[in-house]
């Protein structure tokens, strides 16, 4: 039978192993329905680019926003798009460090390089 000092020296060093272990990110914004799958798409990007759970991207931002065009303000060099006013939304997330942003309209999302920073 452990004695009295024992049992609180485990207490004590269960409380700083538990204090010790990664929190669990949470979610920050409310994420409008529309939006509510764009937004799962481009967390699993993410967590695949870093090679991470979904579970540890954090949602900073969803903004509604117009792109000028299809090509949703992230052109790919030698690819032409139709001139379109685009609806959609930038979602900004947060990930080991880092914060990355994502273009996203229709069902279409894209990965915006240069407005992230890992």
């Amino acid at each position: 039978m452990l004695n009295v000092s024992k049992m609180i020296v485990w207490l004590l060093a269960i409380m700083l192993l538990a204090s010790c272990a990664p929190s669990v990110p949470e979610a920050t914004v409310e994420i409008p329905e529309e939006a509510d799958a764009l937004v799962k798409k481009a967390t699993k990007d993410l967590a695949d680019r870093l090679d991470i759970v979904p579970g540890n991207v954090v949602v900073e931002s969803v903004t509604e926003t117009e792109f000028r065009d299809a090509s949703l303000g992230v052109p790919e060099p030698g690819k032409s798009y139709a001139q379109v006013i685009t609806p959609g939304y930038i979602i900004v997330l947060r990930a080991e460090g880092g914060t990355y942003e994502y273009h996203a309209a229709d069902n279409r999302v894209v990965f915006a390089p240069e407005a992230s920073s890992p």
